[in-house]
């Protein structure tokens, strides 16, 4: 979530840092906010068209920083001795929340919500949403930049963002109604880059 008084420029640079952007993006993107100046729009389209590229930059570094949170929170859960069927107890932090809020995946639970599927629910939900973000920004790298994209490796650095979405063999802990069992307690499954 960004600070209000940085730029354009300060927000775009405070996303990158946790994102292992490679150069010719970063100088690509920054070209892209900067030639928005020169479609002859009045000064408050300019900047809605600007704060457009980097809210898409800041909705994926937020969906990394949430599905991380999230995935650390339910790994907490499923290996607790609590029972799978218990109902919604514990609360998300709130920076999270803020966090899930902010990229359109969170759900307030009912109080007789199970606890496993709601936190099910929300890395489903939030997986899904991250996808869609990074796709979107992909578009709009390709639409700023054309061919080079392409040839850059777009697409690549794209999928390594999605691999930051592994939720290591939570959702399958969080479906597992007797996680007691054994051999379920294996936390790397399904591998995953961080």
């Amino acid at each position: 979530v960004h600070v209000p008084h940085m730029t354009l420029e300060q927000r775009l640079h405070a996303v990158w840092r946790c994102m292992s952007v490679p150069s010719w993006l970063r100088i690509e993107a920054e070209l892209q906010v900067n030639e928005v100046n020169s479609f002859g729009m009045d000064k408050a389209h300019t900047h809605r068209e600007k704060e457009k590229i980097v809210k898409t930059w800041e909705l994926v570094a937020d969906a990394i920083y949430g599905y991380t949170g999230l995935r650390a929170f339910v790994a907490d859960v499923v290996t607790s001795n609590a029972d799978p069927s218990a109902k919604v107890s514990a609360a998300l932090p709130d920076r999270l929340v803020a966090v899930l809020v902010h990229v359109d995946s969170y759900r307030t639970p009912e109080s007789t919500e199970i606890m496993r599927a709601w936190l099910l629910e929300l890395m489903v939900g939030l997986r899904r949403r991250a996808e869609e973000l990074v796709d979107h920004l992909e578009d709009l790298v390709v639409e700023g930049c054309g061919e080079m994209a392409q040839h850059n490796g777009i697409t690549k650095f794209c999928e390594s963002l999605k691999a930051k979405f592994d939720d290591r063999g939570m959702v399958e802990r969080l479906k597992d109604r007797t996680s007691t069992r054994p051999g379920s307690t294996d936390m790397t499954q399904g591998g995953g880059s961080e």
